[in-house]
């Protein structure tokens, strides 16, 4: 629920992303602490008033014309006190140099430390190659104020991972399990509530009676259902046959079939088998059995590749963060499950 993404990403864990966000809502106080020019807000019941000097004198820009009629309480909450705090991710297409090294090695210059070196690099006869290279940054953004700007944390990568199911094509958005469910459980809830109603209109405990057989038709008609009631009757309605029992209307013969039918459908839709999860109670070869586990992990084989393509990413991320903040001459032992 905090994650926002680029639309037009296509492929997998949102490989082929521009950009990435999280946004969540932090207590002001917090938020204040850590990014101190959060401060320079005016905290007011109806809006906010940026404090910042260089910008009061500043002419009205169209361009931010979105800032000043977008309403405050979209990342503000007053009662709460808390502001909403986005993170952003995106990479950018910036040059390089990469300059062969006389000992066989290409190392890679910015386009400032190229300058300086250029008379050096052509006086020396070294072939360079300018390249375009990405170089991943990051944001945190409140409002209309950037609190934080900067180098993403690994310059390989983002650093928000996410993992995908499959992708729909028409809506452009991601689904797992849980879509495919949705109609075969709204079809088995129609059916039990159904029976259900057919349990309960139907008309049970009534019966047919003669105007002449009741000595008090009233207290006949509210002691009838009581589980021990004394319902005085004429002489000879008994035996005459004036009072008849009414039976309910059957139940229809195939209806429990279709209930049966509509609860197998939703594992059938999913692929989740009941030997995939272990709850199958019933004798069948072993064989057979492993064949319908690997059927199931074959309908679920894209959940499962998203998952390991994550694992590795996180892995290659954690990895270059230890050499990068934690290269102290420690060992750490890794373990990574993949």
């Amino acid at each position: 629920l905090e994650a926002y993404w680029d639309p037009n990403s296509k492929r997998r864990n949102l490989a082929d992303s521009k950009w990435r966000g999280r946004g969540r809502w932090m207590r002001r106080d917090d938020a204040e602490y850590r990014w101190p020019k959060l401060g320079k807000f005016q905290f007011t019941n109806d809006e906010f008033v940026w404090q910042e000097e260089e910008s009061q004198d500043e002419p009205h820009n169209a361009a931010r014309a979105h800032f000043y009629e977008n309403d405050a309480r979209q990342w503000y909450n007053k009662h709460k006190d808390e502001v909403f705090i986005f993170q952003c991710q995106w990479w950018e297409f910036v040059p390089v140099w990469r300059v062969g090294d006389p000992s066989g090695k290409i190392l890679e210059l910015s386009e400032n430390k190229y300058e300086k070196l250029k008379e050096y690099i052509e006086s020396m006869g070294i072939q360079a190659v300018r390249q375009m290279k990405k170089e991943y940054k990051q944001a945190f953004i409140a409002g209309p104020c950037v609190l934080e700007r900067g180098d993403c944390p690994w310059e390989d990568g983002f650093t928000l991972m996410p993992v995908t199911g499959k992708r729909d094509a028409q809506k452009n958005c991601w689904f797992g399990i849980v879509r495919n469910l949705v109609q075969p459980q709204m079809w088995s809830n129609k059916f039990l509530s159904d029976l259900q109603d057919m349990i309960v209109s139907n008309r049970q405990g009534g019966a047919y009676v003669e105007q002449s057989a009741l000595v008090n038709p009233r207290q006949a008609e509210e002691d009838w259902n009581t589980p021990n009631p004394l319902i005085m009757l004429q002489d000879g309605a008994l035996s005459r046959g004036a009072i008849q029992d009414r039976s309910p209307p059957p139940l229809p013969p195939a209806v429990d079939r279709m209930v049966e039918w509509s609860l197998q459908a939703i594992p059938s839709v999913s692929g989740i088998n009941q030997e995939f999860m272990g709850y199958a109670d019933r004798d069948q070869p072993n064989v057979l059995e492993m064949q319908r586990k690997r059927s199931a992990m074959n309908v679920l084989a894209t959940l499962f590749s998203s998952l390991r393509k994550y694992r590795k990413d996180r892995a290659r991320a954690m990895l270059a963060m230890m050499r990068e903040y934690r290269s102290d001459g420690r060992l750490v032992r890794s373990v990574i499950h993949i």
